[in-house]
């Protein structure tokens, strides 16, 4: 994933990401090693552990379709069939945005008809062929006779793999949601009811060992994990033996729905500091399922309707900072402040949990705070121009009410000191906003955008100029 970072980079704050891209792939270019291309596809076709999706479905809807763009304008540097299955699993998918399924079809659309060459994106040029076919070979042995080698498989996987991605997929597990469920059985809820009585009693390590076997056999049986697990109401457990629940119960799909009733309603209604029990349970789950741990935990409880408090803030704060990579750091910001409910933002929860979660952010101190820490980690947390254009409204229209906040002051001069040239567009606003401030850091903020001009000058004509 590391070589990736300058790319992804690239991707997402490049006015001009095809082309910029091209370049960066022309430029790492390395005689003795596989081609970038395909190692590139290759990453992004990649499964993600205990979900049915690949790599490039956990991305932001902006990145996705300026990856499959890409793509699609650069498709002859990259294999066909790795190109053909990358289009076709996006496009199947239900509910993906639709900038990203166009993008999709547009790649489909630039495949070449009929089937694909079995190799031919790894055939040596035909100038070359010429020449080896006139030489005399260093090792008689060589090149081998093709006809006498077993048949490869990869054609017949490749067609099973097509045959499977012709089912329309949801970003979001089925099991989660109860319309696709059967309802329960009298016999499944008493069976629950029971449960959930001894959840409020279990005392031991051995009794939570058997009490999660019990409540992992009903939610296999019923196959209607959510409402199970909403009588029985596992987030009742002592603080001492969550852990030990937590990672005895597993059943397919079931990650979120074990996030999201045992760790979530802790969580959610917390005044105070969690204890230290809950927070290494916490960053332990989540390092394993940081997928999940997005949807399943971090958005719900930004999203509380009652607003962000600084425990809250700070637990956010280290599941970002210890469970997630600078880029899915900038990729979760970006899906916190641009993406649309119930589709790019999915926040998952339990029905009776509902009334808890807002669908607009309350911005308050806490929140600020948390935008500072996870902007102000490294250099590698990026905010993507949409990013950027929200924060930049959000800090115009809060200015006045936060006038005296020294935590809005810290998160608008960290913002400024990170975008630098990104915000030269909106310098006027910022430099209105920040004079409604009264905080020690308004004139580091004034300062700072002040030579956000005088910098950057020079560079913004030069740019004028080559677009003329």
């Amino acid at each position: 994933m590391e070589q990736w970072r300058p790319l992804f980079a690239l991707l997402l704050s490049s006015p001009t990401p095809e082309t910029d891209s091209a370049r960066w792939f022309d430029s790492h270019i390395q005689p003795n090693s596989p081609p970038l291309t395909s190692s590139f596809l290759a990453l992004l076709l990649s499964p993600v552990p205990s979900t049915s999706l690949v790599f490039i479905q956990t991305l932001p809807s902006f990145l996705q379709s300026r990856i499959l763009s890409f793509l699609s304008s650069y498709r002859l540097r990259f294999d066909s069939l790795q190109l053909h299955s990358l289009a076709t699993k996006m496009v199947v998918l239900s509910d993906l945005d639709f900038w990203v399924k166009r993008a999709a079809h547009n790649l489909l659309d630039e495949m070449p008809e009929g089937s694909f060459p079995k190799d031919s994106f790894f055939d040596l040029p035909s100038w070359l062929r010429e020449t080896s076919s006139n030489e005399t070979p260093y090792v008689p042995c060589l090149p081998f006779d093709k006809s006498k080698l077993p048949e490869r498989k990869a054609k017949h996987l490749h067609v099973a793999e097509e045959q499977i991605c012709e089912e329309p997929v949801s970003l979001v597990s089925s099991s989660l949601s109860p319309k696709h469920a059967p309802p329960l059985s009298d016999r499944a809820i008493g069976q629950a009811m029971v449960l959930k009585r001894e959840i409020s009693t279990v005392e031991s390590v051995p009794e939570t060992l058997a009490l999660a076997e019990k409540i992992q056999n009903i939610c296999i049986e019923t196959q209607n994990p959510m409402e199970v697990l909403s009588l029985i109401e596992p987030w009742e457990i002592n603080d001492d033996l969550v852990r030990v629940l937590l990672s005895n119960i597993s059943f397919e799909n079931g990650t979120f729905l074990i996030l999201s009733s045992i760790i979530l309603p802790k969580l959610l209604t917390l005044q105070k500091l969690p204890t230290s029990l809950i927070i290494s349970t916490t960053l332990d789950y989540c390092k394993k399922h940081p997928v999940e741990a997005v949807n399943a935990l971090l958005l719900p409880l930004i999203f509380r309707i009652q607003g962000l408090n600084m425990p809250i803030c700070d637990l956010i704060t280290k599941v970002t900072k210890e469970c997630m990579h600078p880029l899915h750091v900038s990729f979760f910001i970006q899906t916190v402040l641009c993406a649309e409910e119930g589709r790019d933002r999915k926040p998952v929860c339990l029905p009776q949990h509902l009334e808890f979660i807002s669908n607009e952010l309350i911005w308050n101190e806490p929140m600020f705070q948390l935008f500072y820490n996870m902007i102000n980690r490294d250099k590698e947390v990026i905010l993507t121009p949409d990013s950027i254009e929200k924060l930049v409204s959000v800090i115009e229209e809060m200015a006045s009410k936060f006038a005296k906040s020294l935590k809005f002051g810290s998160f608008v001069l960290c913002f400024v000191s990170k975008c630098g040239n990104k915000l030269r567009y909106h310098k006027v606003l910022l430099e209105k906003a920040a004079e409604k401030t009264d905080t020690f850091v308004t004139k580091a903020i004034l300062a700072r955008l002040h030579s956000i001009g005088v910098s950057f000058a020079g560079a913004f004509c030069k740019e004028d100029i080559s677009d003329i």
